[in-house]
């Protein structure tokens, strides 16, 4: 074969294992949706859930199970039972075999129900979930769906509620990811998410709020928080809640609160980033040059990094800067006057890190430029002294 040709074949050999290896990857996508027939029915009306179970494919996938437990208060009627276009499902144990699955295919769980009493106004919620399939699902976000049915006429307000996905302690800082779903029926506005932290670890600032803004029905938005440590300790647990708040009416089984407790072995860099809340334009330094992305930002954080975290009198005044910085900032942030004055103050301290042999050969260079007027004064005096003899 020719050398053209044979190097060719390999090419085309190993296009074949990419594309091979791509579809591998593909996999199967497996989700799943929820809806009721009607949010608002009276007592012994009956309503429908729909739950549609899709696999976006391209592969089969097999022995999936679907857990759709009806939530207390509400029962399948008499003389009715669920539909399912595939499998078989069971109200007692909340559990759809659905079975076997082909890729861009779908299946369809029907559950009639109703309200057993309106003896009060009442929300429930009916989640549908995939617990179990032959293979890993490429996407497990789309993997849970509910709907929501309300007795005793429509509520005002929403429902939230807080879930806490990932909670990670380092010798520097505690992060918490959080997800808050909106449940329905309202939007719920400015949604904010605050954070307390407990631990013998000495804390640097207070932790920021995360703000999720407007969070619609049947949507869910997260976020992390970050409470900053001392650095350089030992072994540590720390105890931490969440609290939901917002500016809309939320329902009395709203959940706005969580909690649990972290590990750390206290061992790790002291050199890193503070990602947001502190990333954002609230301190002094980004308030001045209107970016936290401003090199000179970046200079006066890296200083801090490098050379105030990493010892005590340093880590000092990193916590009372953080302390008492924001409301500088944010006086600084709407005047534009104060702006410039920061900037003229700051820009010193930021040559004189960039360049700290600087002032030492500004010294140098003043120095030389007195020696040499000392000495063209002192030769002009003897000039003087020699025309006056």
């Amino acid at each position: 074969m020719p050398p053209c040709s044979y190097r060719h074949s390999r090419w085309l050999a190993i296009l074949g294992v990419l594309l091979g290896s791509t579809g591998a990857l593909a996999g199967h996508d497996l989700g799943i949706s929820s809806s009721v027939s009607n949010q608002y029915p009276v007592t012994g009306e009956p309503v429908e859930f729909t739950i549609v179970l899709s696999n976006s494919g391209p592969d089969t996938v097999t022995g999936i199970v679907v857990s759709d437990q009806l939530p207390e208060g509400l029962t399948v009627p008499l003389g009715l039972a669920p539909f399912m276009s595939q499998g078989n499902y069971s109200p007692e144990s909340g559990l759809w075999y659905a079975g076997e699955l082909a890729g861009a295919e779908s299946a369809t769980l029907v559950i009639p129900v109703t309200i057993r009493n309106d003896e009060a106004a009442s929300v429930y919620i009916n989640q549908a979930e995939i617990i179990a399939a032959s293979a890993k699902d490429s996407n497990p976000d789309n993997n849970r769906a509910s709907s929501v049915v309300f007795s005793g006429g429509p509520v005002a307000g929403t429902r939230l509620t807080v879930e806490v996905t990932s909670a990670t302690a380092e010798s520097i800082s505690l992060r918490v990811d959080v997800l808050v779903t909106n449940h329905g029926p309202e939007a719920a506005e400015n949604v904010r998410v605050s954070l307390s932290v407990s631990t013998s670890i000495p804390k640097i600032g207070e932790p920021g709020v995360l703000e999720l803004g407007m969070i619609n029905m049947g949507e869910s938005v997260g976020g992390q928080l970050l409470q900053l440590l001392g650095c350089g300790q030992g072994p540590f647990t720390a105890d931490y809640g969440v609290d939901v708040q917002s500016d809309s009416l939320l329902l009395a089984d709203s959940v706005l609160t969580a909690s649990g407790t972290v590990s750390s072995s206290g061992t790790g860099s002291c050199v890193f980033e503070y990602p947001a809340p502190y990333t954002k334009g609230c301190f002094v330094a980004t308030a001045s040059y209107g970016s936290y992305l401003h090199p000179h930002v970046q200079v006066l954080r890296d200083f801090r990094d490098t050379h105030l975290v990493t010892n005590a009198p340093g880590r000092k005044f990193v916590e009372l800067y953080y302390r008492y910085s924001p409301p500088v900032a944010g006086l600084i942030e709407r005047h534009q006057s104060l702006r410039v004055a920061a900037r003229t103050l700051l820009t010193p301290v930021v040559y004189a890190i960039s360049y700290p042999f600087l002032p030492i050969a500004a010294v140098f260079v003043l120095m030389c430029i007195a020696v040499t007027r000392w000495r063209r004064r002192k030769q002009t005096d003897r000039s003087n002294s020699v025309l006056q003899t």
